[in-house]
């Protein structure tokens, strides 16, 4: 279910709480110097210096993991999965 799926069927209040939780559990797989920002709605994003491609494709393999794994209950008592993907770039 999008986060906006999410806020249509359940409210903001609740949708709020699935943000927070989905960035709780992406911090922590990140490292201790890794930056995680929301970039819009429901994206994240995380700035690793240092990292490598690889670790960073590693990284965002975990991270998409550990959050497909989360479930968040609904108000009903509902369980529901936050499904994700992840993108990885490198800066120069």
């Amino acid at each position: 279910m999008t986060s906006k799926g999410i806020n249509d069927q359940y409210g903001h209040a609740i949708g709020d709480r699935v943000l927070a939780s989905a960035a709780a559990v992406i911090r922590k797989e990140l490292r201790q110097m890794d930056i995680l920002t929301r970039y819009a709605g429901d994206e994240f994003v995380a700035i690793m210096p240092m990292a490598s491609t690889h670790m960073a494709a590693d990284i965002g393999e975990r991270i998409r993991n550990a959050v497909e794994e989360t479930e968040v209950f609904s108000p009903h008592r509902h369980r529901r999965a936050i499904g994700s993907k992840y993108r990885s770039g490198l800066l120069p």
